[in-house]
């Protein structure tokens, strides 16, 4: 698929977490602090789970897991995750579960939101075969909801836009001049799979083997939309990132459907490869390896390399 891959192949990046600048940690810390303050929770001792991003921790003595939104710009993902867990608790779909707590979720602190989960541990054993796809054929089945918004991922990509850091002019024109491009021929697309609700950014990562069940987790960008893009993360990790084929192939045969077989494929690939490359430079502050890795993304896309290796964040 990428012909000569060695040569493309991009050295392993160390862990994103221990390269979270002091301010950004202090920032959470502060925010969890408040909003543990207001939902009646216990922050001391809280073990970080990761700290890049939105930070997540584990509160000990409660045993709920808190999820910070530092981007003030995407503030809105922490509604549309409670509102997303509400929905597919309410169709028994196997994800995580907000967590009881004294104030209405998300809990707000200033610029910030935290919102607060119920403890899933994670066992560490392999995912089984096909727990994606099923997981997704069961999602696929819950009908658009009123209390989901609608898949827009234009107006993410735009979002993402105006959180980078370190982009030029030039570089800012050229997104933005994609993200009209992909908006024209998003809206000539005719799909073959129902609209239904999808999780959004459906990929292995997102899902916590527990020791009940395997659920799904991450429900910021949860919506109503065309259940072609919950097959696409996958379909892209194939051709971007090392050892990506296996969990493609292994979503396409039990789900039953190959997303790369469709002839809008290629649209929804460039929106996944933008956003992508977008949310790099989002953490272009917190370290120098992302900075590069965001700066190899754009760079291939501006030159039109589709073959070339990326690195994910670990």
């Amino acid at each position: 698929m990428h012909g000569t891959a060695s040569s493309n192949r991009q050295t392993a990046l160390p862990t994103a977490a221990t390269a979270a600048t002091a301010a950004t940690a202090a920032t959470a810390q502060e925010t969890l602090a408040a909003a543990c303050a207001r939902a009646g929770l216990d922050h001391t001792n809280a073990h970080t789970l990761k700290s890049w991003g939105n930070p997540v921790f584990l509160l000990r003595r409660d045993n709920v897991v808190a999820k910070v939104h530092l981007h003030p710009g995407l503030r809105h993902e922490a509604d549309t995750a409670v509102r997303a867990a509400q929905v597919l608790a309410a169709h028994d779909i196997p994800a995580v579960r907000l967590a009881e707590t004294a104030a209405v979720q998300p809990v707000r602190t200033g610029r910030y939101a935290v919102t607060f989960w119920q403890h899933v541990p994670n066992c560490g054993w392999p995912v089984r075969r096909g727990e994606l796809a099923r997981l997704l054929r069961r999602l696929h089945e819950v009908p658009a909801s009123p209390e989901l918004t609608d898949w827009d991922p234009i107006t993410a990509l735009r979002h993402q836009i105006d959180e980078a850091v370190g982009l030029d002019a030039d570089h800012l024109g050229w997104l933005l001049a994609r993200c009209d491009e992909a908006e024209q021929r998003l809206a000539r697309l005719r799909y073959h799979l129902p609209r239904t609700v999808i999780h959004g950014d459906a990929h292995p990562t997102n899902l916590i083997p527990g020791p009940a069940n395997t659920v799904l987790c991450d429900l910021d960008t949860t919506c109503n939309g065309p259940a072609e893009w919950d097959l696409v993360p996958t379909a892209v990790a194939a051709l971007r990132f090392p050892g990506g084929i296996a969990a493609h192939r292994e979503l396409a045969d039990f789900y039953g459907y190959d997303v790369t077989d469709w002839e809008g494929f290629e649209v929804l690939r460039l929106v996944r490869e933008l956003t992508l490359a977008t949310f790099a430079f989002t953490h272009v502050p917190q370290s120098p390896e992302v900075r590069d890795q965001s700066r190899l993304r754009l760079r291939t896309l501006r030159s039109g390399d589709k073959v070339s290796w990326w690195t994910p964040y670990q």
